[in-house]
């Protein structure tokens, strides 16, 4: 399947069509297919599918609740994610619902506890977790239910029209966040049932910081992400390059490097390029680089690989060289294009 029409298949939910297809406006083009590919790949996906996304998140999270309450179990609910930070790229996107546990708060270090907790943070955590998989069992039968995984419950088909991801932990207070500088900083610890353990993360503090580029840049960093994302997915061989860490690669380029003129998005292909090949060319440079939370570097380690960067630039070479050759058909290049829909 061509580029244009795996995107186009992402992109609009095939029961509405008719109804949708006209909001995707680089169908208006009058440009060549790659040209169509990349522009529409930046958009953002429909405002009523993501709408829908949450609604069936909170369909689970209804069910969750009703469930605790008959077990006297209170928690909190958030949500972590690309749909949370608008860059996912397709109509049906997966949702990770957090279920955070309130019986007790972990804290990052220096902060110290006034009165420790006596509990054990784990069998609570466990708790909540066997709760979630009988509640959701029950409360949609028909849909499929996947338990085996480590750090989640995920729950699909019958009645909801999306996945949801169901995530239990509890909460992480940071310096930052007892100081008020912002919820933003507030992490979790996210139950690792195989590791027997609880794993730190700050999703919050990652898309506050996306958002915060995002508007230095004029919404062309999210344009970026959802490009690097579809040439991730709409590949014949998907590179080994998470979401994430596509996000953080974008996220980490210099301070307004993705600011371009209105009209001149192809420009971003051509920045995209430059960048990419400036880090497979500058390994030490590229080790040093944090992800938006800094909870880790995106190279190395448990984080991205150059062999699966090299493979993302491949995809990426390849659309610029599409893109090129079609302009070329109208006596017009890359760096000079102007495209007004």
């Amino acid at each position: 399947m061509a580029r244009l029409d795996k995107l186009r298949s992402r992109r609009i939910d095939p029961q509405q069509v008719l109804a949708k297809a006209t909001n995707e406006i680089y169908e208006r083009l009058q440009e060549d297919d790659a040209v169509k590919y990349a522009l529409g790949a930046m958009q953002p996906i429909d405002v009523e599918y993501t709408r829908n996304t949450f609604a069936e998140s909170e369909r689970v999270q209804n069910q969750l609740t009703a469930g605790y309450l008959r077990k006297s179990l209170k928690v909190d609910y958030e949500h972590q994610g690309s749909v949370t930070s608008d860059t996912h790229i397709k109509a049906h996107s997966d949702i990770d619902l957090l279920v955070v546990e309130t019986r007790f708060i972990s804290l990052e270090h220096p902060l110290q506890p006034s009165s420790p907790y006596k509990g054990d943070p784990f069998q609570d955590l466990m708790e909540l977790r066997t709760e979630a998989e009988q509640t959701l069992r029950l409360a949609f039968p028909a849909a499929d239910l996947d338990c085996s995984r480590s750090k989640a419950v995920s729950i699909s088909g019958g009645s909801l029209r999306r996945k949801v991801d169901v995530v239990l932990a509890s909460w992480l207070d940071t310096p930052e966040y007892k100081q008020g500088r912002g919820s933003h900083f507030r992490g979790v610890s996210v139950l690792d049932v195989a590791g027997k353990t609880r794993i730190s993360n700050k999703p919050f503090l990652h898309s506050h910081r996306i958002d915060e580029r995002d508007r230095i840049e004029q919404g062309n960093l999210r344009k970026v992400i959802r490009l690097l994302k579809s040439l991730k997915y709409d590949a014949d061989r998907e590179p080994d390059f998470s979401s994430y860490d596509i996000a953080s690669v974008a996220w980490a380029a210099p301070s307004n490097f993705w600011h371009v003129d209105p009209a001149q998005e192809l420009l971003l292909i051509d920045k995209c390029c430059y960048w990419l090949d400036h880090l497979s060319s500058n390994h030490d440079y590229a080790l040093t680089l944090d992800v938006p939370n800094a909870t880790r570097k995106i190279f190395g380690g448990n984080g991205a690989t150059f062999s699966g960067l090299s493979q993302l630039q491949t995809e990426l070479h390849g659309l610029r060289a599409d893109i090129e050759r079609g302009l070329a058909r109208s006596f017009r290049k890359l760096q000079e294009a102007r495209i007004v829909y």
